[in-house]
């Protein structure tokens, strides 16, 4: 199972394996930032990169460590595109995150 996450004309996917690294760094993990505008999300995104992350980094990396499709580094590097996404993209453009 996977998550498909649209801004604008991107279209991004990423393993819900992934999902306690989401939850761990954003209010209600991934899928809160369905709806939200591109310039909302990427603030909630960088928040947890910036503040979240240093503080919850072992403990996710140790969680993850066992998951046998998807990592915590991969997990990392979908936040960072996604970012780059909502930069690329017209900062009004909305968010989608399906399931």
């Amino acid at each position: 199972m996977s998550y498909d996450v649209t801004v604008g004309e991107r279209d991004l996917n990423t393993t819900f394996n992934h999902a306690p690294v989401f939850n761990a760094l954003m209010p209600n993990g991934l899928k809160g930032l369905h709806g939200l505008r591109a310039h909302h999300a990427q603030k909630i995104i960088n928040f947890g990169l910036l503040h979240v992350l240093p503080l919850k980094r072992d403990e996710l990396r140790d969680e993850m460590k066992d998951v046998k499709w998807g990592s915590f580094d991969d997990a990392i590097k979908f936040l960072h595109h996604l970012v780059v996404a909502c930069r690329r993209e017209d900062p009004n453009e909305t968010i989608g995150v399906f399931t």
